[in-house]
């Protein structure tokens, strides 16, 4: 097989011996006349790339008419061949094809760890997903974080997947701990959680975790203040330690050792998640709910942050 390439307007006549004739490349439409001992054989009107023939007894002439100028590109061959490649002449419109199946999806708090948004569905075309927290959240996989993802909605945008959308999303937010010194991770220091004052408890701050133990006064408790934003969300993460029985709380209320806007009275050993909504600045206080002398409990890895919300809907 050998190939022949000429810019030209009007008629290209090609001298060759073959049994089969191809075009290649072309820049439009052109009409082809196929010759065998001077004499027409086969004609063919405004063909383009990808045109072929192959006539019984072959040819010795190949003419090649076109209406405009254009680089024209052939193959002749007395023997079989092929060319796969393929030039599409003109403009091409694409329409993706049309989901029929709208899911609203309950909405969803998004923490400081990777909340799942979508289970992976390979039935689903397109998913949006729409920030209504007052912070920016980040969008990912299983292993996202809030520093390495690319995929950032601010507060009030909305984000459309189409290209992933049948993957698993996940979404993180970046929201710091408010708590100072939720660890407890100095020996012997409290700051700036304080205690009740009236001698009631004895606070022991050591092994990475805080004990509070009842004097036999009243309720022994610690508290730290918070500058909260009214009628936002946030999210409360302790670990319960130990404890020496059941009486003991974890309370929020607008001033030390309240619990106005939220409480607690059973915690399972380790650590537990909870959401409260504040109405302003206040208090978070860890009890030992008891007035018997010596009862005591155990806490450490405190936080609090602020969360976010995000809707959801998929296209499927």
């Amino acid at each position: 097989m050998r190939t022949l390439v000429q810019t030209f307007v009007g008629e290209w006549p090609i001298q060759a011996v073959g049994k089969y004739f191809r075009i290649i490349e072309a820049d439009g439409v052109v009409d082809v006349r196929i010759y065998r001992g001077s004499y027409p054989i086969a004609e063919s009107i405004a063909v383009g790339v990808g045109f072929w023939m192959s006539p019984a007894g072959g040819f010795d002439r190949v003419d090649i008419v076109s209406a405009t100028t254009q680089t024209v590109k052939v193959a002749i061959s007395d023997g079989e061949g092929g060319y796969d490649a393929m030039t599409i002449v003109g403009d091409v419109k694409a329409s993706p094809k049309q989901g029929t199946e709208i899911n609203q999806f309950a909405p969803v708090t998004v923490t400081h760890e990777a909340t799942l948004l979508a289970a992976a569905d390979p039935l689903r075309r397109e998913l949006r997903i729409k920030n209504d927290g007052p912070n920016a959240v980040y969008l990912g996989g299983a292993t996202v974080t809030a520093a390495g993802s690319p995929v950032k909605i601010e507060a009030g945008a909305m984000w459309i997947e189409a290209s992933a959308a049948a993957a698993e999303w996940r979404a993180i937010g970046a929201n710091a701990n408010l708590v100072v010194n939720g660890s407890f991770s100095g020996a012997g220091v409290l700051s700036p959680w304080e205690e009740y004052g009236d001698g009631r408890s004895i606070v022991l701050v050591s092994g990475g975790k805080v004990r509070i133990t009842n004097q036999g006064v009243g309720n022994a408790l610690i508290s730290q203040q918070f500058q909260f934003v009214a009628n936002r969300k946030y999210s409360l993460s302790i670990n319960r330690v130990a404890t020496s029985g059941p009486q003991f709380r974890v309370s929020v209320g607008p001033s030390k050792g309240t619990s106005t806007w939220w409480a607690i009275n059973s915690l399972d050993i380790g650590v537990s998640v909870y959401e409260f909504i504040p109405q302003g600045a206040g208090w978070l206080t860890l009890w030992i709910n008891s007035p018997v002398a010596g009862e005591w409990v155990e806490f450490d890895d405190v936080s609090i942050r602020e969360v976010d919300s995000v809707r959801i809907q998929e296209i499927r």
